[in-house]
């Protein structure tokens, strides 16, 4: 498998000179096998992912962990989204009902000329999945489960020729946390690492999100050697994440830590 971050920032974009390594955009993860893709959340970021496309069109699946705005925000900047010729599947643990109640608030003429999901205008074919379980598709096993975050938040693993992933965009560890309940057979986390041990501590404990090493040591738990951080503070500059990630891996040697970058294709 292959993860390409093309949105690593949490809240909102970061457009600054001094992003650029780590990247600017919100949430949008892709895990690839060698012929498919599987896509997670929709911020800015999914709008990157198809100007990269050499043909728009197209079959795409898209699971969504939640629905605050810098997880749903760029859908209007998906380019496949407008062609008639696209299949967009849409997954998450919500009723279908619930699942376009949400997109809705996104077409409601507030940020384009579309008046719901639903719009004629909207040419493709938009499919809507409630999941219940595990499901199988291009030779992946997808799963999701709860995590603690504001919202209905979940997220997800992804099984593949042997490999597991978590993907954890939105969570609030803590010392006695949901490894428990999510399994400790994953070869990679990707977690949620928005805030440094002080921040967390001092102003931004019970906001729904980790610190770096409450990420870290739930992930170690989940039994990963290779953690992946994600949802990037949206101010924090490209050398204190450079500061942060040396220090990292100098506390955990034993761990492959990584502060994701955006467009960087990191094998799995």
């Amino acid at each position: 498998m292959k993860i390409i971050f093309w949105g690593t920032r949490g809240a909102i974009s970061a457009p600054k000179p001094d992003q650029i390594i780590f990247g600017v955009h919100t949430t949008c993860i892709e895990i690839r096998n060698e012929n498919d893709s599987l896509l997670f959340d929709a911020g800015f970021g999914i709008g990157r992912y198809s100007d990269s496309l050499p043909n728009k069109s197209g079959i795409y699946h898209l699971f969504f962990t939640h629905f605050h705005w810098d997880h749903v925000q760029g859908i209007g900047y998906f380019i496949p989204i407008f062609l008639p010729s696209t299949y967009l599947y849409i997954y998450s643990p919500w009723t279908i009902e619930r699942l376009k109640k949400q997109l809705n608030y996104y077409f409601d003429y507030s940020f384009g000329p579309f008046s719901s999901i639903e719009d004629k205008n909207l040419s493709s074919h938009i499919l809507y999945n409630s999941l219940t379980g595990p499901v199988e598709m291009n030779g992946f096993t997808i799963g999701f489960f709860g995590t603690m975050h504001e919202g209905n938040c979940y997220g997800y693993w992804v099984a593949y020729q042997g490999k597991k992933i978590a993907l954890i965009t939105d969570h609030e560890a803590r010392a006695v946390d949901s490894y428990k309940f999510w399994g400790t057979d994953y070869d990679v986390v990707i977690h949620d690492a928005q805030y440094t041990d002080e921040e967390y501590q001092q102003v931004y404990r019970g906001r729904g999100h980790s610190s770096f090493s409450l990420a870290i040591e739930n992930s170690q738990r989940m039994g990963a050697h290779t953690i992946i951080l994600t949802h990037h503070e949206p101010l924090r500059t490209d050398a204190e994440l450079l500061i942060i990630e040396e220090s990292l891996r100098q506390k955990y040697p034993d761990l492959r830590i990584i502060l994701a970058r955006e467009q960087v294709i990191y094998e799995i």
